[in-house]
C-alpha cells in the first residue's frame, strides 16, 4: 500500500512552514494576528475582469473589522463596498477561531436607519485558521462545505467559501465549521442561517480511502440533517502541479481530489498543499488558488 505523503510544499514555497495559529511558546496565536491583512481575487470573465477585495483588521484590544468590496470589471474605480463584519474574536490552541458580532450586508443603498431591515445580521462563526511562520500570510476560513449565504451573493459570487483540510496525523484529514447568523441585532431570534458541519478522510489504500460526514443546516427556517459514511471513497494524488505564489512566480505543491458519494449525491473534493494541510479551490482555478486565498500582512 502506498502511503500518501507528508507535503513539505508551503517551504519551498515560502521558505519556511505553516502553522495552525498557535505560538512557539504555547500561546494562542490570537497576538501574530494583529494588524491589517488584505486579500484580493482577480478572476477573468469574457473581457472584464472581476476582482473580490477583502481587507481584515485585528485589533489589540480583541476586536476586528472585515471589509468586502467587489466589482465586475477592475477598471472601475473605487470599488463599492459589499458588505462589513466586525466585532470580536479569540484564537484557540488548535487553530480554530471564533469571530462574532455585527454583519452588515451594503448590496443595496442604506441612507437611513429603515434600511437597515434586512440588511443587518448579528453572527458567531467558528472557523480554521492557518498562517505562516513569518506571520505575513493568513488562511482564514470559513471552510463550510454545502452552499452558504453567508459566503455567497444572489448569483453565487463571493467566492468566500474555500475550505482547510487540517493533517490530523495517520492519514486523516479534517474540516469542520460552525456558524449562527440572525437578521438583526438579537441573535437568538429570526435565524436566516446556523450550520455545523465535519468533514473527515482517511487514506486506506493506494488510491481508496474512508470518509465520514455530519451535518446540521439551517436555512430559512428549513433545517437539513445527515451524517454518515462516504461511499465509494476514492481519490488521485499529484505530487508535481504547478502554481502561482505569492508574491510572485510559480512553486511546485501536491494535489488531491477526493470523490464519494455522500447523500445520494457524486461529490469530488480537490485541494492544493499548504504543508501538510490542504487549501480547497474551484474547478478551473487551481493555477491561483494560493494567491488568490492568502490574506497578506500589509
Amino acid at each position: 500500500m502506498r502511503i500518501w505523503p507528508i507535503s513539505l510544499a508551503l517551504i519551498v514555497l515560502l521558505g519556511f512552514g505553516l502553522n495552525a495559529g498557535c505560538d512557539d511558546d504555547g500561546g494562542d496565536g490570537a497576538g501574530d494576528l494583529v494588524g491589517t491583512w488584505l486579500r484580493v481575487k482577480a478572476l477573468k470573465v469574457v473581457n472584464n475582469v472581476r476582482k473580490d477585495t477583502w481587507t481584515l483588521t485585528f485589533e489589540k484590544d480583541g476586536t476586528f473589522l472585515l471589509l468586502y468590496q467587489h466589482t465586475d470589471n477592475e477598471e472601475e474605480t473605487p470599488l463599492a463596498p459589499v458588505a462589513s463584519r466586525q466585532g470580536l474574536y479569540s484564537v484557540d490552541s488548535n487553530g480554530v477561531i471564533t469571530i462574532e458580532g455585527d454583519w452588515l450586508d451594503m448590496t443595496s443603498e442604506v441612507t437611513a436607519l429603515a434600511d437597515l431591515d434586512g440588511n443587518f445580521f448579528t453572527f458567531t462563526q467558528e472557523t480554521m485558521l492557518l498562517h505562516d511562520e513569518a506571520r505575513d500570510l493568513l488562511f482564514f476560513g470559513p471552510d463550510f462545505h454545502n452552499g452558504s449565504i453567508y459566503t455567497q451573493d444572489s448569483e453565487g459570487k463571493s467566492r468566500d467559501g474555500y475550505t482547510l483540510l487540517m493533517n490530523m496525523g495517520n492519514n486523516v484529514y479534517r474540516r469542520e465549521a460552525h456558524l449562527i447568523l440572525s437578521e438583526g441585532a438579537d441573535a437568538t431570534a429570526n435565524e436566516v442561517e446556523r450550520r455545523d458541519e465535519a468533514y473527515e478522510y482517511q487514506i486506506s489504500g493506494a488510491d481508496t480511502c474512508e470518509g465520514t460526514y455530519s451535518y446540521t443546516i439551517t436555512l430559512n427556517g428549513t433545517t437539513t440533517t445527515s451524517e454518515g459514511s462516504m461511499q465509494g471513497c476514492t481519490y488521485t494524488f499529484d505530487p508535481n502541479i504547478m502554481v502561482e505564489a505569492p508574491g510572485g512566480g510559480q512553486t511546485q505543491v501536491e494535489a488531491v481530489t477526493f470523490s464519494y458519494t455522500m447523500d445520494s449525491k457524486a461529490i469530488s473534493d480537490s485541494f492544493i498543499s499548504l504543508e501538510d494541510h490542504y487549501l480547497s479551490y474551484y474547478q478551473g482555478e487551481q493555477a491561483r488558488a494560493i494567491v488568490d486565498a492568502a490574506f497578506v500582512r500589509i
